[in-house]
């Protein structure tokens, strides 16, 4: 509840470009297009909140289009890594 910013790195496996939106407290705050693989860093500061809302606060990531894998029933997004909450 006491962070300030967030900071994690994603990347896209798909083989075609993905947009990927970014919502904090149902607001977007970023996006942008993955068209390679390689690793990006997104960096965002949290607006003070003078009440946390039902549910808590939330970061979500949406991906466009999803991406399935031959074969695979399964659906994917994007990849993530090094998550961390800066106080």
């Amino acid at each position: 509840p006491g962070a300030r910013g967030v900071e994690l790195k994603v990347r896209s496996s798909s083989d075609k470009p993905q947009t990927l939106t970014v919502e904090m407290r149902g607001t977007v705050i970023d996006k942008r297009v993955l068209s390679d693989h390689e690793w990006y860093t997104l960096s965002y500061s949290i607006p003070p909140s003078k009440s946390t809302p039902v549910g808590g606060e939330w970061l979500v990531l949406r991906v466009d289009p999803p991406w399935r894998v031959r074969r695979d029933r399964r659906i994917f997004g994007v990849m993530t890594r090094d998550l961390k909450w800066i106080d």
